[in-house]
C-alpha cells in the first residue's frame, strides 16, 4: 500500500452463500467512525458488487450477502417492506458502495499479507453490514491475524458449511429456542429480545447497550468474538429503526 486510502477492498469475488460477486470493504482506516457504540473500530461492509445496496434489498440480490436472514424484510411490488434489520442501507452502506464505484477505494484483495497489515494493531468490526460467512474464512483469518480485537455476528449458524466461522463469529439469534439450538452446534450467541423477555442462564446484558446505560463500548468490551473469547453469551433489547418490525419468539 503506497498511497493511503480511507477505504480498502479486501475481498472481491464469489459469495460463499450463492456464488455471485460481492465485495468486502474496510473503511475508517484514516478517519474514525463517529459511532460512539463501536469506538474507533474498523468497520467492514459486505456488499453486492453489481448493484448498490438499496437496489439489492428491493430486488432480493442482498441474498448474496445476507442469505435467508429473517431481518431482510419482504419484497412487495418491487419494494422492500417491514424490514427489521437495524442497518439503514441508504446511509453508510450506500456511501461505501458509491465510493468504491467511483474508484476512491484502495484494492488489496489479491494480497493477503497487505490485508494482514491493514488489520495490524487495529480493532475490527466484521459485518457492519452483511454476513461474514459470505466471505471466505481465509480472508478473515488474514485480516484478524495481527488485530487487537474484533466483533462479528452471523445468522448462518444453522448451515453446516459455515461451522468453522463459529471460531470468530457470534451466532445471531432472536429467541431462546434458537439460542439453545446454536449452543448445541457449538456457537456462542448474541440474542435480541423484547423488553419483557428474560435473560437466560449463561447470558449477560450487552454492556454497550442502552439497558446497560452504555457502560462501555464494543471496542472496550471485545466479548463478541465467537469462540475466540470464553465469555458469557450476550443479549440486547431490540433497537434501531427496524425494531418495530421484529417478531421475537419468547419460547
Amino acid at each position: 500500500m503506497t498511497k493511503r486510502h480511507n477505504s480498502y477492498v479486501i475481498y472481491d469475488g464469489p459469495s460463499q452463500i450463492d456464488g455471485k460477486r460481492i465485495l468486502a470493504i474496510v473503511t475508517c482506516v484514516i478517519r474514525p467512525s463517529k459511532n460512539p457504540k463501536v469506538g474507533a473500530m474498523l468497520p467492514v461492509y459486505i456488499l453486492t458488487a453489481d448493484m448498490d445496496p438499496v437496489a439489492a434489498i428491493h430486488n432480493g440480490a442482498d441474498r448474496s450477502i445476507c442469505s435467508d436472514c429473517d431481518l431482510r424484510g419482504r419484497i412487495v411490488d418491487g419494494r422492500n417492506v417491514d424490514r427489521p434489520c437495524y442497518v439503514l442501507v441508504w446511509q453508510d452502506p450506500l456511501a461505501v458502495w458509491r465510493g468504491w464505484e467511483r474508484g476512491s477505494c484502495g484494492d488489496i484483495s489479491d494480497d493477503m499479507d497487505a490485508v494482514s497489515r491493514l488489520g495490524s494493531d487495529r480493532s475490527i468490526r466484521l459485518g457492519a453490514y452483511g454476513d461474514p460467512c459470505a466471505v471466505p474464512l481465509l480472508v478473515w483469518r488474514a485480516f484478524l491475524s495481527e488485530s487487537t480485537m474484533h466483533t462479528a455476528y452471523s445468522h448462518q449458524w444453522r448451515d453446516k458449511r459455515f461451522a468453522a466461522y463459529r471460531d470468530i463469529c457470534m451466532a445471531s439469534v432472536s429467541s431462546a429456542v434458537d439460542l439453545y439450538a446454536a449452543r448445541n452446534r457449538g456457537w456462542r450467541t448474541y440474542r435480541v429480545r423484547s423488553e419483557n423477555d428474560q435473560v437466560v442462564r449463561g447470558e449477560s446484558i450487552c454492556p454497550a447497550s442502552v439497558e446497560a446505560d452504555y457502560a462501555t463500548t464494543c471496542e472496550q468490551c471485545g466479548s463478541c468474538a465467537g469462540l475466540a473469547k470464553n465469555h458469557r453469551d450476550k443479549v440486547i433489547i431490540a433497537h434501531g429503526a427496524g425494531a418495530k418490525h421484529r417478531s421475537i419468539d419468547h419460547a
